[in-house]
């Protein structure tokens, strides 16, 4: 069993605050970051601590909150892409034929396709939402984790186990639960915190463009809503940005192998 390596408890370290925003965001803050107030851009201070914005609400609730929904999008996406590309890359592996033939060019096809403005087209037309953004990058975000099964898959059929489970007529079922899918969830794993990190950036970015969920905050919004007061009022870019960029290099340090 490979050991954790120093850069990846790094890693551990840097999500920490975003993992206990997602877990226990309800409990860290009751308030709701869109009520607004009289008590605009006011300085961090013992009483608001992450100071405030433009309209009097409080960042540190917004971060907070930002941070949890930014957690179950990436999760969110990630859960739905994997779970997409491991059926598709274990059937066209252990199959061939006709199926490899027609999912891979269709992950040729997704490939090639600019997500970031078909995720945008389906806000516009089905509307926002947390779940709509999960369905929308999900299904536009398996083709990686595809070709990385698929070619394992290639590989372990070859196998002696396989080859002999085959040979005396096991169910392609039983031989994929067995012998492939205990394979290929150490190598799902190994990736799944560099796709959580992508989830959350497309998240935020499309956020900071003013196409994220209106009833939802989100630190990409926090951000774009900073831009007209970065010197003014500097906390107000200051602490969602840090809490964005040690989040997303946290997700990337623990995806790193020495």
């Amino acid at each position: 069993m490979n050991r954790i390596s120093a850069s990846q408890w790094w890693g551990f370290i840097l999500i920490l605050p975003s993992l206990i925003c997602l877990l226990f965001a309800s409990w860290i803050t009751q308030e709701n970051f869109l009520n607004q107030s009289f008590e605009a851009f006011r300085e961090p201070s013992k009483i608001y601590w992450m100071g405030t914005d433009d309209l009097g609400r409080d960042l540190w609730t917004g971060v907070v909150q930002g941070l949890k929904n930014s957690m179950i999008i990436g999760l969110g996406v990630t859960i739905l892409a994997y779970s997409i590309g491991l059926v598709l890359g274990m059937t066209s592996g252990f199959f061939g034929g006709i199926a490899d033939t027609t999912i891979l060019k269709l992950s040729e096809i997704i490939m090639v396709l600019p997500r970031f403005l078909i995720v945008i087209l389906t806000a516009s037309l089905v509307g926002q939402g947390v779940t709509i953004l999960i369905i929308a990058l999900g299904l536009f975000s398996w083709t990686t984790i595809y070709r990385i099964v698929r070619s394992e898959v290639l590989s372990l059929k070859r196998r002696e186990h396989v080859v002999a489970a085959i040979s005396l007529g096991a169910n392609s079922v039983w031989i994929g639960k067995k012998h492939l899918f205990p394979a290929v969830l150490p190598i799902i794993l190994s990736v799944a915190p560099l796709s959580i990190c992508h989830a959350v950036l497309t998240e935020a970015g499309l956020s900071f463009l003013g196409l994220g969920d209106p009833e939802n905050v989100s630190i990409g919004y926090l951000i774009s809503n900073a831009n007209n007061f970065i010197f003014s009022s500097w906390w107000m870019f200051l602490f969602p940005g840090a809490c964005l960029s040690l989040t997303v290099m946290g997700f990337s340090l623990i995806s790193y192998r020495n």
